[in-house]
């Protein structure tokens, strides 16, 4: 089972360079504490796989900015996304062994907003691991 603590924290190292802290949703927090942030949340996964040996599951990364920043969030989420996608596996990961990551749909899409979101954007993608169970 992945530890959404341990994958927040990851995914904040993994991107350093663009100084997006990761935290753990489905709550969007208030712009107070950054201009761009990501939210993690768990997701429904797919199940087991391997004949109950591992476990498929999902977590969807919204990342958040305002308006302004909207190519500067486009850059940071295909980055997170590569992160992802060329993340040191299988291996040890966010409190498990990953055997492997993809995405559910492809890559990181604009979020369509629903007129409450005020200046806000958002990038959002679902991703798959799968992990030993």
């Amino acid at each position: 089972m992945i530890d959404d603590a341990a994958l927040a924290a990851w995914l904040t190292a993994a991107t350093d360079d663009l100084a997006i802290p990761f935290v753990i949703g489905p709550r969007i927090p208030e712009f107070g504490k950054a201009d761009i942030f990501g939210v993690m949340t768990g997701a429904p996964g797919l199940g087991l796989e391997l004949e109950g040996i591992n476990n498929i599951e999902a977590f969807q990364l919204r990342l958040v900015a305002r308006e302004r920043d909207y190519q500067r969030l486009k850059t940071s989420a295909y980055q997170v996304h590569r992160a992802l996608m060329f993340a040191d596996f299988p291996g040890p990961l966010w409190g498990t062994w990953v055997t492997s990551i993809t995405t559910a749909g492809g890559g990181p899409v604009p979020e369509l907003g629903d007129g409450s979101d005020l200046d806000r954007v958002a990038f959002v993608c679902t991703y798959l691991a799968e992990t030993e169970l």
